[in-house]
């Protein structure tokens, strides 16, 4: 299990900046999209955000986010289709809101 290409932006300097990051969420099971199996991925903590990913069996996808910006928001959506690349994860953050993007479309916007 692992969260692969992570790309900061650049450094926030307080929690008033402009950001993002962005990763791809693999799995070593090909097939760790459609299948019936439930998943945790490894935790990812980046400039004072907190990541953690679940995939379940029901096929969501469900976010855990802790913000120094916006306190704790849980996400769960159906996961879109995917490549043999994965799932191309991206969350942007310019106050007053947090966005996550499924494969470069916008699944969420959360207001802070």
């Amino acid at each position: 299990m692992c969260l692969n290409n992570l790309v900061m932006t650049r450094q926030p300097k307080t929690v008033d900046d402009v950001g993002s990051l962005a990763f791809w969420l693999q799995h070593k099971d090909a097939d760790w999209v459609t299948n019936s199996h439930g998943y945790t991925f490894s935790g990812l903590e980046i400039h004072g955000i907190k990541i953690r990913v679940t995939k379940h069996p029901d096929r969501n996808l469900e976010l855990d986010l802790d913000t120094p910006f916006g306190g704790y928001h849980n996400i769960r959506v159906a996961i879109p289709c995917c490549d043999e690349r994965g799932l191309f994860v991206v969350i942007t953050w310019q106050r007053p809101e947090i966005k996550v993007y499924l494969n470069n479309v916008m699944s969420h916007a959360i207001s802070f």
